[in-house]
């Protein structure tokens, strides 16, 4: 596994339920991650987003109280932040315009998502 250095890797939580969220935050941290949220809204991402100075990636839930995260994806990628998808959507209900992302359906493995974020981010 990749291993960021020791909570100096910022990444932005996006989850709509408040137990998954928890427990991704915690195995994250536990993995020396800054964790910068959880957050449940598309809006509250944006807010949380813009107000964070650096982020070294975010792991974004799809679908958030009946909205989708597109417009949170499209701002962290104009700021050149990596995101991957943590969801239960399967690739094909996503909008095709975001396959390139990386998609983890639930249930998945936190290291694998760690590991998907910091490879992107060092290709940059």
């Amino acid at each position: 596994m990749c291993s960021p250095e020791p909570m100096r890797y910022r990444v932005l939580l996006v989850e709509d339920d408040h137990f998954m969220a928890q427990d991704l935050a915690d195995q994250l941290s536990a993995m020396g991650v800054n964790v910068v949220g959880p957050v449940s809204t598309v809006a509250d991402a944006l807010v949380l987003a813009g107000r964070t100075d650096k982020l070294d990636g975010a792991v974004l839930d799809i679908k958030l109280g009946g909205q989708f995260v597109f417009p949170v994806v499209d701002y962290l990628a104009a700021r050149g932040v990596p995101v991957v998808f943590a969801t239960g959507y399967s690739r094909q209900r996503i909008d095709s315009r975001y396959w390139h992302i990386p998609h983890f359906q639930k249930p998945y493995v936190v290291a694998d998502v760690l590991n998907a974020l910091v490879r992107i981010g060092s290709q940059r």
